[in-house]
């Protein structure tokens, strides 16, 4: 069983701090524990920083496609981990991050 994350949002004072890894890390645990394997987590196509997130934490790009959001168009891309268990173990963020 796969589980499906639609996004994650942090205010910008706190990109970069280790919560979104944290975060996500969280999820995967839980997931885990209600028996999910793998992992897919949506984010908008044009949002680059989320982007390398998601590949930075080791997620391959899995579909990109259309979708309407309150009126507009736009492209979101599907990022996957097949092992939840790589994600949940993931080290502490690396240094620099504030």
């Amino acid at each position: 069983m796969n589980a499906e994350l639609t996004a994650i949002y942090l205010r910008p004072a706190l990109q970069r701090s280790g919560i979104g890894r944290r975060m996500l890390q969280k999820i995967a645990r839980v997931c885990q524990a209600q028996g999910a394997t793998g992992l897919l987590a949506w984010v908008i196509a044009g949002n680059q920083p989320a982007r390398q997130f998601y590949q930075q934490l080791g997620a391959a790009q899995l579909v990109e496609q259309p979708f309407s959001w309150d009126g507009m168009d736009l492209m979101e891309v599907g990022y996957g981990w097949r092992d939840l268990t790589a994600l949940a173990t993931l080290p502490a963020a690396p240094p620099g991050l504030h």
